[in-house]
């Protein structure tokens, strides 16, 4: 502050006194500022993590949420508020910094296609704070280790070499719930649950999946996508009697599973085109793409911190 008596500090005094002005800012802005400032603080003292409870958060305020559906507004909430109570009940209990859980997966959704969004996210986050759309990760959301309340050493897979010409994978675990009941009998696997987790080498990297991947709507894009392509592979696998799902297989049982990849890419096609028509119908409103109350998705991801 200038000192009173001084020329620079008459346009900030009222009454004799001397005025201290900020900037006025909106309510989503000042969640925002709430947040990172709450994050500096908390975690040089909170070994159970408990400022991560926010990450990933949408307030009703936000731009964001007036894309989402009311029912997905709800599943965020009703998430965060379980959350709340389970850690407010068991002091034990903490929230990592790589393990992420991922709710309203579509039910195709492999482990290796999660595996696959996860590193096309970080590449994503990263090549958008190039481009401003994104914000960097701060100075302390980039460091590698911090002890929290698991009393874990730093992994080892950290310090493992790269062999050479090949990337330490960003990815230590995939995995989607699924039921043991039902089983697919041309895949082999269990129905999915929606639900599933997602292990990350580093905590920069899980913040990065979080921050691009949390209902954005690309991502089914990317899924669909993704799933056409397993389909095909299967299904030329069929075709040529080659990998487990077509080798020494009777003539009946290949044809049934034929049919039944067949089936699943018809389905998946049909999706495709009303999700494209309804694209459509929206620029031809001027709502815009993926914009608009019509616009609103049901089922984005909800990503948390685990």
């Amino acid at each position: 502050m200038a000192d009173p008596g001084s020329s620079a500090a008459s346009p900030l005094t009222l009454h004799g006194r001397v005025l201290a002005a900020v900037p006025a800012v909106s309510k989503g802005d000042a969640d925002k500022l709430r947040e990172e400032r709450d994050k500096k603080g908390a975690a040089k003292t909170d070994r159970r993590n408990l400022y991560l409870m926010r990450e990933g958060v949408i307030f009703p305020s936000w731009a964001i949420a007036k894309t989402l559906s009311a029912s997905d507004m709800d599943a965020r909430q009703a998430s965060f508020d379980a959350r709340k109570a389970l850690l407010r009940s068991n002091p034990s209990l903490y929230i990592s910094r790589t393990r992420l859980s991922i709710r309203q997966i579509p039910l195709y959704v492999t482990d290796g296609m999660l595996k696959r969004l996860a590193n096309y996210a970080i590449r994503e986050f990263d090549r958008e704070v190039k481009s401003g759309l994104q914000k960097p990760l701060t100075s302390e959301e980039l460091v590698t280790f911090v002890a929290d309340a698991s009393g874990a050493k730093e992994p080892t897979w950290n310090k493992v070499e790269r062999k050479k010409g090949i990337p330490l994978g960003k990815v230590r675990q995939s995995k989607i719930l699924r039921q043991t009941d039902r089983v697919d009998p041309v895949t082999g696997l269990g129905r999915s649950e929606g639900y599933g987790f997602l292990e990350l080498g580093t905590h920069a990297d899980a913040l990065k999946f979080l921050r691009w991947a949390n209902a954005n709507k690309e991502v089914n894009r990317l899924f669909r996508s993704w799933w056409r392509e397993e389909l095909d592979k299967l299904v030329d696998l069929v075709e040529k009697g080659e990998g487990k799902i077509g080798k020494n297989v009777k003539a009946t049982e290949k044809e049934d599973r034929l049919n039944r990849l067949l089936e699943k890419r018809k389905e998946l096609e049909e999706e495709e085109k009303i999700a494209a028509e309804k694209e459509v119908a929206r620029v031809v409103q001027g709502k815009g793409a993926g914009g608009g109350e019509s616009g609103r998705s049901s089922r984005c991801l909800i990503i948390e911190c685990e």
